[in-house]
């Protein structure tokens, strides 16, 4: 600020050359006159303007300090949030899986009473899939449809596709019928008297199938010879009644013996369709797939129950960096405030300077210019004084205070750490485990 510029751009020496000439202000007067009030307006003008900015700095460190300082409790919040989220997914883990675990023990006391009640001394041997069986199945289909139509060609006048399309229609019935007797003659080991029976029956039906069916088609193929195949199905229907196995060509032999090398495989494979025993496999099937969901579902507990551990130990360590850059800012802060601090109550001593300097101009001029019979008033003597500006801030304790929150924070993070590792010990031990169902047993 340049003072001289100051005084001059106020004319206080004309002034008070002029005020002092008519012996103005009086020698009684006590207050400043009206150009000392323009004076000491002019400066206070300045120290307002400049207070006004140095309180909103004061306030803006304020805030910024605040922040730093808060950062401490995110710790405590944390932890608290980290044991409320493993009691919200424990509970819930809980509920799901206590009502699989009830299923699953129904399903073991279910798969226990079946053995005992068809005296079954061995574990199940369910078919996990019947993917390979239908592979068998459609290509013993097609494998007969392909030679029953070369085979049966002649009939429609060497047309393959129709002979084909014929030809998978006995197969497909050849090889449906197989398969159920297969799978139904697993009941002749039942202990029940009833179900016995059927799987005998299954047996019978079966070799009276595999035998009469086959030599049925041989038989239309031998009276299609020169025939059309409707006058040749009458024909075959009176031959098989009177005399099955009467077969004058020797590709209707063929045809029956590969229709009824068919029957055979399909018939074994319906017996190994499932468990030998009917029932124990599929009740097999349902209780392993109970105990997979039951382990499903607690492993997903589990690992939502980590997931929340490692979240949180990651919000921790989050919390401690935000705490270091919180508390070099809190330094950083209170040094800027004091270094402001200082420069306010320099810029405020220069402006009482600055007035006081102004005053004494005008009144040194006022005090040459007056008559010797019209003394000065006695304030002249007297200096001016803006308001105090605000203490300087004192940033000795900041190292002190910063070091005492790292040390009180360490021990808040041990602690919520702590806090974070019983609330997982407790939420995994909460969690049903097979070792639960055995002990549930017994």
């Amino acid at each position: 600020m340049n003072v001289e510029k100051e005084v001059a751009s106020l004319g206080v020496k004309k002034k008070g050359e002029e005020r002092g000439t008519k012996c103005e202000p009086p020698h009684g007067q006590t207050s400043d006159d009206a150009v000392e009030m323009q004076i000491t307006a002019r400066f206070r003008e300045r120290w307002q303007a400049a207070s006004e900015a140095y309180h909103a700095y004061v306030a803006q460190y304020r805030r910024r300090l605040d922040l730093a300082i808060d950062m401490a409790g995110n710790v405590e919040e944390v932890a608290l949030g980290s044991v409320g989220d493993f009691l919200a997914i424990t509970k819930e883990a809980a509920l799901h899986l206590h009502n699989q675990r009830v299923l699953v023990s129904d399903l073991e006391d279910e798969y226990r009473h079946f053995r005992q009640a068809n005296r079954l001394q061995r574990t199940a041997l369910p078919r996990r899939s019947h993917v390979f069986n239908v592979g068998v199945l459609l290509f013993a289909i097609v494998a007969e449809s392909v030679l029953n139509g070369a085979f049966l060609a002649h009939i429609f006048g060497g047309a393959l596709l129709i002979a084909f399309l014929f030809a998978v229609g006995i197969s497909a019935v050849n090889v449906l019928a197989s398969l159920l007797c297969g799978i139904f003659s697993r009941y002749v080991q039942h202990v029940g008297f009833v179900k016995r029976l059927l799987g005998l029956v299954a047996i019978l039906f079966f070799l009276a199938w595999a035998a009469g069916y086959n030599l049925f088609v041989a038989n239309f193929r031998d009276a299609a010879e020169g025939i059309e195949w409707e006058q040749a199905l009458i024909v075959s229907v009176q031959n098989f009644i009177a005399s099955p196995w009467t077969l004058e060509n020797f590709q209707s032999w063929m045809l029956a013996l590969l229709g009824a090398l068919i029957s055979v495989i399909v018939f074994i494979k319906g017996v190994l369709w499932d468990d030998f025993y009917p029932g124990f496999g599929s009740l097999a099937r349902r209780r392993e797939a109970a105990n997979d969901r039951f382990a499903d579902m607690a492993s997903e507990a589990m690992d939502e129950i980590r997931s929340v551990r490692a979240a949180r130990r990651d919000d921790l360590q989050a919390a401690r960096e935000r705490l270091i850059i919180g508390l070099n800012e809190t330094t950083l802060i209170l040094t800027e405030q004091s270094s402001l601090a200082m420069q306010y109550a320099t810029y405020h001593q220069q402006l009482q300077d600055a007035t006081n300097y102004a005053l004494s101009v005008y009144r040194e001029a006022n005090r040459s210019a007056r008559p010797d019979n019209c003394p000065p008033p006695e304030y002249f003597n007297r200096l001016h004084k803006l308001p105090e500006p605000q203490k300087v801030a004192n940033t000795e304790h900041v190292t002190v205070e910063s070091e005492k929150l790292k040390k009180g924070f360490d021990k808040a993070l041990e602690k919520a750490r702590k806090a974070i590792e019983e609330a997982y010990q407790s939420a995994v031990t909460s969690i049903p485990q097979f070792d639960d169902l055995d002990r549930a047993r017994e």
